[in-house]
């Protein structure tokens, strides 16, 4: 793990100045893999839109806690 990007604040915010710079960083594709823990944490909604523009920039994404 090189980096570990922790915000406060809630799935519903997408100006989260974290959230933005992730973003940045996945369309710049300096992100290889990106590990969450919940899903929702991320975003609640647009989940799979997001996951989408992860791997379209060449991105992994792993959830820590998947239900299954």
């Amino acid at each position: 793990m090189d980096e570990v990007i922790e915000e406060i604040g809630g799935g519903l915010n997408y100006t989260r100045p974290q959230f933005l710079r992730l973003m940045t960083m996945i369309e710049n594709q300096q992100i290889g893999i990106l590990v969450i823990a919940f899903k929702d944490r991320l975003c609640r909604f647009g989940f799979e839109y997001f996951e989408h523009f992860l791997k379209s920039h060449e991105g992994k994404l792993i959830v820590a806690n998947a239900q299954t």
